[in-house]
């Protein structure tokens, strides 16, 4: 039982997560933000779905440098706990997500292989937390 233990615990040290790097590459006079978004890791196996839920992944848990700082949407433990009663269907292949992203170029015009340009609808992200009562308006408390 010691070994399985071992065993289990030393492959679960061992994984290693496919990680991306998130940057503002620009924010429209909406609010509407473009990320890049860039896995080294995968490379040209980094499509173009995978970079649009990673850049709405990124918005609602770590923001984005690059353009001042976009902060992220879920910024404190109780609305983090909210958003994960619903993730896993949020981030489900059918789920939400997809509604708050798109690819803004083509990946060979980017550059380097395996980074995109996502844009993502931050107010139309923001209302809709909002209304499933995730996050509180901005307009709270005035």
């Amino acid at each position: 039982m010691k070994y399985l233990v071992f065993i289990v615990f030393t492959l679960l040290l061992s994984f290693r997560p496919s990680r991306f790097d998130v940057r503002c590459a620009g924010i429209e006079g909406n609010g509407v933000i473009q990320l890049m978004m860039v896995n080294n890791q995968l490379g040209p196996k980094y499509k173009t779905e995978l970079a649009e839920r990673d850049a709405v992944y990124a918005v609602l848990y770590s923001g984005a440098d690059g353009c001042g700082r976009v902060n992220p949407l879920l910024n404190n433990s109780e609305t983090i706990e909210k958003f994960k009663k619903i993730e896993k269907s949020f981030f489900s292949k059918k789920g939400q997500w997809s509604k708050y992203s798109r690819q803004s170029t083509t990946p060979n015009k980017v550059g380097a292989v395996g980074q995109h340009v996502i844009t993502v609808d931050l107010p139309l992200l923001r209302r809709d937390l909002e209304n499933l009562k995730i996050i509180k308006s901005m307009t709270d408390g005035f």
